[in-house]
């Protein structure tokens, strides 16, 4: 087999071919000149020499430039693309340094974007309002973000958990074409579910997305409520005010004849009509809402504050740790006043206790009022405008709790207790400072 000369000796001899006219055409000049014969072996010798050290200073420049790109292009092979090419002149090699450093600035800048990519994923994935669940070919969950770690709450995490025993195959069997009311051990609501597949070095994984739509509903239904409220205000006040002017009228006109039934029947008229307006009045609540207007809040300050304007001894505070949170104080004052009033009015007699506390979660703060009362009827109309179980609520107050709450990025929640009497408000408060 023919082996592969070295570019050493490549050119060695190519240097050779092109000096060697010239070395022989030396001497027989020197001898056209009837030089001496000792004078023209040493100059013949000579030039020998000065054509070696040329080619030999030719071939070190040539190589340390090659080595030099060489060690640039393993560098930008290892992952490498810091160094540059150096060149002083626009010859065939500047050129070829000039585009190996163009190459190295491409597959740089496309290392950069690699890397910047999936750190954008990540904080994208993490702060997402969407739970994301990866699961193996095993059923076993590989990765979970935060959102879907706070639908479970468990200890250890989801990652090594089986999705047969979260129920999560159960769950994504439901017919998703419209939203899914479902209870996760941490949060109950109404859910969009999808479910795509992916290969991972050659294996199949699945993945669940699992979003939270019971807010954006509940938006658009206090929409429709809203517009339905502003119709029926301008309908409803336009008929009440005269009405109620006309019978003050008409009492006062009629108060001589002396006959009690046409007075006390105008006076009903006046009294129903006033009292309808003022109805209508409280819904403006819901509408009108103003945006929070948030600062630091020690918890048990507000609470016992709360309780304070209460004064009913029925309230009690179980101790808690010191929370302090990011609320409007004069928005959530009313919320728990409002809460309180519901659970006393609940328990109704002097045995009823109500209890009030807090405590650390994962996900946030959650305050609980618990009550020992006679617990919820129909828990599916809690927060249907006009309806109430009360002979004079307007069933506007736990509408305008769970709005004032939500404008917090709060959660609130009522259950009637389980082992006892009575029912748990669960206000989850996702914003803590400390």
């Amino acid at each position: 087999m023919k082996e592969n000369k070295s570019f050493f000796s490549q050119f060695v001899l190519v240097q050779t071919l092109l000096a060697a006219p010239g070395l022989i055409m030396l001497p027989w000049l020197l001898w056209s000149y009837a030089i001496p014969a000792p004078l023209i072996v040493i100059a013949t010798l000579l030039g020998v020499g000065i054509a070696l050290l040329l080619s030999r200073s030719v071939y070190q420049t040539l190589i340390k430039r090659l080595n030099s790109y060489s060690n640039l292009l393993y560098s930008i092979a290892r992952g490498d693309c810091t160094h540059r090419a150096r060149y002083q002149y626009d010859d065939e090699m500047g050129n070829f340094a000039e585009a190996l450093n163009e190459l190295a600035d491409r597959i740089h800048h496309q290392q950069m974007v690699e890397q910047s990519t999936p750190l954008l994923l990540r904080k994208v994935v993490k702060n997402i309002n969407v739970a994301i669940i990866a699961v193996d070919g095993k059923q076993q969950i590989t990765w979970a973000n935060p959102q879907a770690e706070l639908l479970f709450s468990l200890p250890e995490g989801l990652v090594g958990e089986s999705s047969v025993q979260l129920r999560l195959d159960a769950l994504f069997k439901q017919n998703r074409c419209s939203p899914v009311d479902y209870a996760f051990p941490a949060k109950r609501g109404r859910w969009q579910l999808v479910d795509e597949y992916y290969y991972d070095q050659g294996k199949r994984q699945q993945l669940f997305f699992i979003t939270d739509v019971s807010l954006l509903l509940r938006e658009e239904e206090l929409k429709a409520w809203k517009n339905l409220l502003r119709v029926l205000s301008h309908e409803i006040n336009n008929s009440l005010t005269p009405i109620a002017t006309i019978s003050d009228f008409l009492r006062t006109e009629t108060a001589p004849l002396g006959d009690e039934d046409l007075q006390e029947g105008l006076t009903l008229i006046s009294q129903r009509a006033k009292g309808l307006e003022a109805f209508i009045k409280s819904y403006r609540h819901v509408t009108h809402l103003p945006a929070p207007n948030k600062a630091d809040v020690q918890l048990e300050n507000l609470v016992r504050g709360c309780m304070a304007l209460m004064a009913d001894n029925r309230v009690r505070l179980i101790t808690s740790p010191s929370v302090v949170l990011m609320l409007d104080r004069v928005q959530i004052e009313q919320v728990i006043i409002n809460l309180l009033k519901n659970a006393l009015e609940a328990v109704c007699d002097q045995q009823g206790v109500v209890t009030v506390s807090w405590n650390k979660v994962t996900n946030g703060t959650e305050l609980l009022i618990v009550d020992n009362g006679c617990g919820i009827s129909n828990p599916d109309n809690l927060f249907v405008p006009f309806y109430s179980t009360k002979k004079q609520g307007s069933g506007i107050g736990l509408l305008l709790c769970r709005q004032v709450l939500e404008a917090h990025h709060a959660c609130l929640s009522l259950q009637n207790n389980t082992d006892e009497a009575g029912v748990t408000v669960r206000i989850l408060f996702a914003e803590s400072v400390s």
